[in-house]
């Protein structure tokens, strides 16, 4: 891990919000904000992830460092204006949501960098369930909808949550990311998911193509 990363995850682990917002503050001040930004947090949340899966840390453990890293990127978010008013992608209605978890970091930044890419996308929140997210899915006539799980049991529904939307909507296409994908990489096919993304960058790449297959078959 980088020397940062370190530092950061060691105050992540303590809780000390403080030292980590100092970090934050010195670190993120550029217009390469976001990017490094994710980069860093990336390299950090999957060591916690490690660590976790190893028996290494407690869950609540897991979710004090992701709270602390929300509650910071939103400060930061809004800070270095992360997000992009310019929309240049109106053809496709996006969504994004957490699927039963309460965890939303990840849902966060794949959200702060689709804008940034000027794609307009819903957020659907955190702590939803299958059939929340299929009506809600249905009633705004999503085309694209990504899911973020943390749990292997809520990445499981995901195929549940695919059926369901498809056999309403055939061409609605569903992008999946989150720890269960990243530890098991052959799982988004198991759930019949149209793609994976491993990190908001991807998530970006993966909307981009699939807007742009689409206008070229229109």
């Amino acid at each position: 891990m980088k020397k940062i990363s370190k530092k950061i995850l060691e105050y992540l682990l303590e809780g000390n919000k403080i030292m980590v917002d100092k970090i934050f503050n010195e670190t993120f001040s550029n217009n390469n904000s976001l990017l490094l930004f994710e980069e860093i947090i990336t390299e950090v949340m999957y060591k916690v992830g490690d660590l976790w899966e190893n028996g290494e840390i407690s869950l609540a453990q897991y979710y004090l460092v992701g709270n602390i890293s929300e509650e910071l990127f939103n400060k930061y978010s809004e800070k270095f204006k992360f997000s992009s008013k310019q929309k240049v992608h109106d053809k496709y209605n996006l969504a994004i949501v957490t699927l039963e978890d309460f965890h939303g970091l990840g849902r966060k930044i794949v959200l702060s960098f689709l804008n940034s890419a000027g794609f307009e996308v819903q957020d659907f929140g955190i702590g939803k369930t299958v059939e929340e997210v299929f009506k809600l899915s249905i009633n705004k006539k999503i085309d694209i909808l990504l899911v973020s799980t943390l749990m292997l049991p809520a990445a499981l529904k995901v195929k549940d949550l695919g059926e369901k939307l498809k056999s309403k909507n055939p061409n609605i296409k569903i992008v999946v990311g989150g720890a269960p994908f990243r530890i098991d990489k052959t799982l988004w096919k198991e759930v019949k998911a149209d793609a994976f993304g491993e990190t908001a960058s991807d998530a970006v790449k993966i909307v981009k193509r699939m807007v742009e297959y689409e206008k070229s078959n229109i």
